[in-house]
């Protein structure tokens, strides 16, 4: 995913993970451009802000 902006707009940053008719949490592995991987419990229903660490 990247993000781009310029004077006149933005891109929008956000990723949606549609969980379907799953009820329970989830976890998400997330690879950062530098390589790293981080893991994140989604819950359905829920947002999630993540960082990169």
């Amino acid at each position: 995913m990247a993000s781009y902006e310029t004077s006149l707009s933005a891109s929008d940053p956000r990723v949606l993970i549609g969980l379907g008719d799953h009820r329970g949490p989830v976890t998400a592995v997330i690879t950062w451009p530098d390589g790293r991987q981080q893991r994140v419990t989604l819950a359905p229903g829920r947002y999630v802000r993540v960082e990169k660490p």
